[in-house]
């Protein structure tokens, strides 16, 4: 049974937050700043600071720039953007959560007033006030409201967190160590369209995701990216229509996201990001290529050899891309080994922050994301697995055609 877990929202523990924040804020602005409501738990910049619930611990703003904005109707003004850090109980120090934004300033009476903030992403825990619960490996978020009583959410918060320890004790092998993270925190989200609003997800799939990136920006430019603490959110509406293998299913695919989290960028072709996922979560979907001629999977390994996101314009077309991007990765580790495999996921972390400047702008897209694939896969490709890619989709298609062919060999007669 998980314990009851250290929350962000106590009363006195939001005046601390806030205090703190207060004293990075001088620090940053040279002089006395006004971040004190009656009910520190109005407004969602002060939801932001304090938790909501959540386990998020010691608010810092970090990699300040101010923006003076003169003086309107007599009132100098200033915006404040910088990255929001925040610690989470209960895991390593270094574990942080960042969220830029930008806040608007007034000086009213010697003193800087917040008037007005913009998020880049809006951090979840605004979305939902929170409950947390500790088990030895995992802290479980779950809705204020989700059960009548703290025991009765104890004995919620101890079956999801039953079904993620299965999930993880059978990773336990498959995962390199250096992979593996000491702690994971998950969030149970009990409405799909919240779901949507804090994961960023469709509200009708997947049944869970991870999310753990922020841009990294200069001069208003998208250079990079760099990861957050990362964050489990399951779709309870879609998790509940599973069995309990199925949930466990899940939870194993969204564990391997989140150990590989530090490495996450958005231009990582899909075949490596849910290619890598389904290979360590041991879903062998190449037998669904199965009744594919070679134009047909080679068509869909090169799909997935460009594309960022699989495209879930019908269920079988999605199932059809995902079975090629686990083909891929079970390939590519069988024909050149675990270690040269991890090492090109790992490359698409460190793409030049010229080339993701030329395409990504002053603001990410998918399309600008496959356009930095489309640049830099090709020459990682050949660096880190030694084979051009024309020579690596042939191979491959001979892979999957063979062991289709075995498949149907080793079936049994009268099926």
């Amino acid at each position: 049974m998980p314990r009851a877990g250290d929350r962000g929202g106590k009363e006195e523990d939001m005046w601390k937050a806030i205090e703190q924040m207060k004293v990075c804020m001088q620090e940053i602005l040279g002089g006395p700043v006004l971040l004190a409501l009656k009910n520190p738990t109005k407004g969602d910049f002060e939801k932001a600071i304090c938790g909501n619930g959540w386990p998020v611990t010691d608010p810092r703003l970090e990699d300040p720039c101010l923006q003076p904005q003169g003086v309107e109707a007599g009132v100098e003004r200033m915006v404040l953007r910088a990255t929001l850090s925040m610690g989470i109980a209960g895991f390593p120090r270094k574990s942080r959560w960042f969220c830029p934004v930008a806040l608007d300033l007034a000086r009213r009476e010697e003193r800087w007033v917040v008037v007005g903030w913009e998020w880049e992403e809006i951090p979840p825990w605004i979305h939902m006030k929170g409950n947390t619960w500790a088990s030895d490996r995992f802290t479980v978020v779950l809705p204020e409201r989700m059960a009548p009583t703290e025991r009765s959410l104890g004995r919620m918060a101890g079956r999801i967190a039953s079904w993620l320890n299965e999930a993880l004790e059978s990773l336990a092998e498959r995962l390199p160590p250096e992979i593996q993270r000491p702690r994971y925190l998950a969030v149970w989200v009990p409405q799909a369209w919240l779901y949507a609003e804090m994961a960023g997800a469709r509200p009708t799939s997947p049944a869970a995701t991870v999310f753990a990136l922020r841009h990294i920006r200069e001069g208003g430019e998208i250079v990079g990216c760099a990861s957050s603490e990362p964050i489990i959110f399951l779709n309870r509406q879609l998790i509940l229509r599973r069995s309990r293998r199925g949930r466990v299913e899940v939870a194993r695919h969204e564990l391997v996201h989140a150990s590989l989290a530090r490495w996450n960028v958005p231009w990582r072709p899909i075949w490596l990001s849910e290619g890598v996922a389904a290979l360590y979560a041991g879903e062998r979907l190449w037998r669904e290529l199965a009744g594919k001629d070679a134009l047909a999977i080679r068509s869909l390994a090169k799909h997935a050899m460009k594309a960022v996101f699989v495209d879930p314009f019908t269920p079988r077309q999605a199932l059809l891309e995902m079975a090629a991007c686990s083909a891929l990765a079970e390939f590519a580790r069988e024909r050149y080994g675990e270690g040269r495999l991890l090492s090109l996921y790992k490359a698409f972390s460190a793409v030049p922050a010229e080339v993701v400047r030329r395409h990504a702008g002053d603001r990410f897209t998918w399309a600008r994301a496959e356009q930095i694939v489309r640049e830099t896969a090709p020459a990682l490709l050949q660096r880190h697995l030694g084979v051009r890619e024309e020579e690596f989709l042939d191979a491959f298609v001979n892979w999957v055609l063979s062991r289709l062919s075995g498949a149907r060999r080793k079936r049994p007669a009268g099926r």
